[in-house]
């Protein structure tokens, strides 16, 4: 009789065992969404996302048009901010696209894409590729900057990777609410980012 029963024991054991690892693995990874600024780890929570940090200090820049770009400047407004090149043919493109869907859905929205290839991206070919993705210049500064005022702010104030080379910067966004205040890193190359960023910045 014991015998008989014995498989019957080992099996739900085993569906106990697997339940119990799935609920630990959840607990211990968070969910999809997350909660820090890791590269190449989970982004934040889209509802009500807490505050991570805030700008501080004065970083200068020169804008698509040639003109002085100063973070002093984004306090009172929503701002997403994002590290990219214009010749990437890798995650960059997809990363502006969903940038550009979340201006256009978000018409107070502000963003700030920082060029990690000074060199090569003059102010007339960050222009030129703002036009490409229909970039409304008044709210959506492609800048760029030399390298070291670029790394110390990437990796200072926005907590994200900016290396030597073009290609070695994160392909997360920053979301930073009107007080300056950082509410999460996302991932662009999610699919489902913009639908997440955009309730996180409707919940601000």
């Amino acid at each position: 009789m014991l015998a008989k029963k014995t498989p019957t024991f080992l099996l739900m054991a085993s569906l106990a065992f697997a339940a119990v690892f799935a609920a630990l693995a959840f607990y211990i990874s968070g969910d999809k969404w997350g909660r820090g600024p890791q590269d190449g780890g989970p982004a934040q929570r889209a509802n009500n996302p807490p505050v991570y940090g805030e700008l501080y200090g004065v970083y200068a820049f020169t804008d698509q048009n040639g003109q002085p770009f100063s973070t002093a400047g984004m306090h009172g407004r929503m701002w997403l901010v994002n590290f990219f090149f214009t010749s990437c043919d890798g995650p960059c493109p997809l990363m502006t696209s969903k940038i550009a869907a979340l201006m256009n859905e978000h018409p107070n929205l502000h963003a700030l894409s920082l060029t990690t290839d000074p060199e090569t991206d003059t102010t007339d070919v960050l222009k030129a590729y703002g036009e490409k993705f229909k970039a409304d210049t008044k709210r959506w500064t492609m800048a760029r900057s030399e390298e070291k005022n670029l790394e110390r702010f990437g990796q200072d104030v926005l907590k994200l990777p900016v290396g030597e080379t073009p290609d070695a910067h994160s392909t997360r966004i920053v979301l930073i609410d009107a007080k300056g205040q950082i509410r999460g890193w996302y991932d662009s190359q999610e699919p489902d980012v913009v639908s997440v960023l955009s309730k996180a910045i409707s919940s601000l």
